[in-house]
């Protein structure tokens, strides 16, 4: 197998970043603005740090990633606020120059960027089916409104 982009794993690594109305990803940001990501890990054995990494491309050998049974599917998301330090980045940089020592649930400030950030994470599993994303996602709301973000109410859309 020359490439690794199997047909079982379309979505392996997704993200979907989520900005107030009228911003785009590429757009700078100012003091104040805020944005949230989505990240999916559909398979966290893929890039396992014990997974024997091969060819150019550096993929995974198929031959040998962990049994699905070890692997989980894992949803992050994550919550940025922009300061004045971070001002002017826009939010693709943020989230790719972010790097933190951030434990689940706590505030911490990237080092590079300035920019404050929180994530969250769950086992897919237990945010679905049976509406537990909302929950999952009214914490991070939560999270953002105890930072003094100012947030659209829930059931606007």
């Amino acid at each position: 197998m020359d490439k690794w982009t199997w047909d079982g794993v379309p979505f392996h690594n997704m993200l979907a970043c989520f900005l107030p109305r009228g911003i785009r990803r590429d757009m700078p940001l100012s003091d104040g603005d805020w944005f949230v990501v989505a990240h999916l890990d559909s398979d966290t054995g893929v890039f396992d740090e014990n997974n024997e990494q091969v060819g150019e491309d550096k993929a995974p050998d198929p031959s040998r990633l962990m049994p699905a049974e070890k692997s989980a599917s894992i949803l992050y998301l994550y919550a940025f606020i922009i300061d004045h330090i971070s001002a002017g980045s826009n939010a693709r940089d943020l989230w790719r120059n972010e790097t933190t020592d951030a434990e689940d649930g706590v505030w911490a400030t990237c080092h590079e960027t300035g920019v404050k950030m929180l994530y969250r994470k769950r086992a897919l599993e237990d945010v679905f089916p049976e509406g537990k994303i909302q929950h999952f996602v009214s914490q991070i709301r939560s999270d953002l409104r105890l930072a003094n973000v100012e947030l659209a109410v829930d059931d606007q859309r």
